[in-house]
């Protein structure tokens, strides 16, 4: 449509000034539009912000210009939530005295998705074996984890009556021409991440994962 197209270049064209932090000089119908898109002042939340303008139509690459890499994990684990899932950073355990670590854990219902976030941009990014071997890494890292569930190594979780499917993810900054992975594993570039989430269910004849025959959940003090 005219009017969001229109949007779309009002926000690339100040985008400079979301980066400086100068949101008192942006266009009031850029401002009013990301203020209902994200339903709270823009300045304070620039996570929603990036994925706001992506649905405009605003290229990733650009969009993506409002963060650090320190915001990268907040911006998958926001993912999660836009597609109602839980979503959990940074959870380490140890399995037979190995120590490993999961970026975002997301739950829903008896579908859990294992997360690792790399952060490769455009004319960065490795090799695609190199993505690949990555993505694989995943799998192994979700077998583990499963292991760990089995033992009680993962503390923020318990396990319940029913089952569960567990699916690794290999998230990236942007879209580095790779969807998946030699064993099944998806790599999925971060502005994709809502929708790919929406659709697993659909997918999981594709996908590599692993079925457990009892129901994970999170403890109710890490809701």
């Amino acid at each position: 449509m005219l009017f969001t197209v229109d949007l779309r270049k009002l926000a690339e064209i100040n985008l400079h000034l979301m980066i400086a932090d100068r949101w008192d000089l942006l266009p009031k119908e850029l401002l009013l539009y990301l203020e209902n898109e994200i339903g709270s002042k823009p300045r304070e939340d620039p996570v929603s912000v990036v994925f706001a303008l992506i649905k405009l139509g605003v290229p990733p690459e650009k969009a993506i210009a409002l963060l650090d890499w320190r915001k990268f994990e907040e911006l998958c684990v926001r993912g999660f939530q836009m597609a109602g899932m839980q979503a959990v950073p940074r959870i380490r355990f140890f399995l037979r005295g190995k120590r490993y670590e999961i970026d975002v854990l997301g739950v829903c219902g008896n579908l859990i998705v294992i997360a690792d976030c790399k952060m490769w941009s455009r004319g960065r990014y490795p090799k695609v074996y190199k993505i690949i071997e990555a993505a694989d890494a995943q799998l192994n890292r979700v077998k583990a984890f499963v292991h760990a569930i089995q033992l009680n190594e993962v503390s923020i979780l318990e396990k319940v009556e029913g089952s569960s499917t567990v699916v690794p993810l290999l998230i990236t900054w942007l879209d580095v021409g790779q969807r998946i992975s030699k064993k099944g594993v998806a790599i999925v570039p971060i502005y994709m991440l809502p929708r790919f989430l929406g659709e697993i269910p659909h997918l999981l004849d594709e996908l590599a994962h692993v079925t457990i025959s009892y129901g994970i959940k999170l403890r109710e003090k890490s809701t």
